[in-house]
């Protein structure tokens, strides 16, 4: 796909891997909830970390309105059963470590390591480390931007971000305000 998705467009299906299961179909899970699909770089990413944490932390809110969450990281998915060994994550993390779905949905990478940062992205990186969170292993490509991508039950999409910057993912409230 060489566009970039925007809003009124069927959100494109794909198979994907988690860490847990090796043979998933997007539009099957998403048939009948509202869903919301986040790519961001890779769970060694501290930003990523905490975008994470906070979905989490807020999961239940997402829960009540019934929104289904995908979150898709560069990672293997032996990274992610190292980090959730009891698969106790409360939404999907999908694992692209070739990076097909980004490309599918035509995310950009930053042009350089400058391109990544941004005043928001250091405050990220400062709340990370005030919760105890470490960047970890580096996966996939370093320069990869993050996007958000707001779907119906039907898989039209609603609302569209391409990240400027490695920490320009819309935050909870933001998100639930969208659906």
């Amino acid at each position: 796909m060489s566009e970039k998705l925007s809003i009124g467009m069927k959100a494109p299906d794909f198979n994907f891997i988690t860490a847990w299961n090796a043979e998933n179909n997007f539009y099957k899970n998403i048939s009948g909830k509202k869903n919301i699909l986040i790519f961001l770089r890779y769970y060694g990413c501290t930003a990523c970390q905490l975008q994470i944490l906070k979905l989490v932390k807020n999961y239940e809110r997402f829960k009540e309105k019934d929104i289904q969450l995908f979150v898709v990281l560069q990672s293997a998915p032996e990274t992610i059963r190292e980090q959730d060994n009891k698969g106790e994550m409360p939404f999907t993390i999908i694992c692209d470590p070739s990076q097909e779905l980004y490309k599918l949905y035509n995310t950009s990478a930053a042009k350089n390591m400058l391109g990544l940062g941004s005043l928001n992205l250091l405050k990220k990186v400062e709340e990370a480390k005030k919760l105890g969170l470490a960047h970890g292993k580096y996966e996939g490509n370093e320069l990869q931007l993050p996007a958000t991508f707001v779907m119906d039950e039907e898989g039209i999409i609603k609302f569209v971000h391409y990240g400027q910057d490695a920490g320009d993912v819309p935050d909870i409230d933001e998100l639930l305000k969208l659906i």
